[in-house]
């Protein structure tokens, strides 16, 4: 598990809930400080190539392991080679996660998924989420490997979640190697989030927070 801590209003100037971005927002710093007193966000990240498999239908050990004491604040969840019921496997997640998460966004490539789970309170600071994908193998028409990213803010603090599925085996290094640099060039995120510098492929901007799920077997 991850603790990311928020920026404060005053250390990001085109912050999304201040400044000019929403000078007249309802949502400041009396908030911050009501849902996440720490400033601080919990974040789990979790990667599993399904092999095309139905899950079991316990998800505990994956979701919620023993060593967690608390359900973290996010939980992102990505899969390659997932299974063909996508909205099953989304209602199986949001069963073990609780009534006091909900499912912010999700999306997906053929065979690649990315969920992110928000804790219920929490959705009222967040942007809209934007998502994107690239496919390393664009004339099949089963799509198993590639990224889906989707990038989002949570009280002025951008994050960037990247699920990927990489060409296999263990002598495919330069491949490998070269799919991340296809993926990162490829990927159009953030669109419409506030930014300081906007460049082709990925943006890296102040506080943005790039979590990527890579699977390559």
């Amino acid at each position: 598990m991850i603790i990311i801590r928020l920026l404060k209003p005053i250390e990001f100037c085109r912050n999304f809930l201040h400044g000019r971005i929403a000078a007249n927002s309802l949502l400041g710093p009396v908030e911050l400080e009501k849902v996440l007193p720490n400033r601080e966000l919990k974040i789990f990240i979790g990667t599993w190539n399904m092999n095309g498999q139905t899950p079991p239908k316990e998800l505990n050990d994956f979701m919620l392991p023993s060593d967690i004491e608390t359900v973290p604040d996010l939980l992102a969840i990505g899969t390659q080679e997932s299974c063909s019921e996508r909205h099953e496997w989304e209602a199986a997640l949001q069963e073990t996660v609780g009534p006091s998460h909900v499912l912010l966004t999700s999306s997906n490539l053929g065979t690649l998924h990315l969920a992110l789970f928000i804790r219920r309170d929490l959705i009222w600071f967040c942007s809209i989420p934007e998502e994107d994908n690239f496919s390393t193998r664009t004339g099949t028409a089963f799509r198993t490997k590639g990224a889906v990213a989707i990038a989002l803010m949570i009280f002025g603090t951008s994050f960037l979640f990247v699920t990927a599925h990489l060409t296999a085996h263990q002598d495919k290094v330069k491949e490998r190697v070269n799919d991340i640099k296809r993926i990162v060039r490829n990927l159009d995120l953030p669109k419409e989030l506030p930014i300081r510098h906007k460049s082709k492929g990925i943006n890296v901007v102040k506080a943005l927070i790039v979590l990527r799920f890579i699977h390559c077997i």
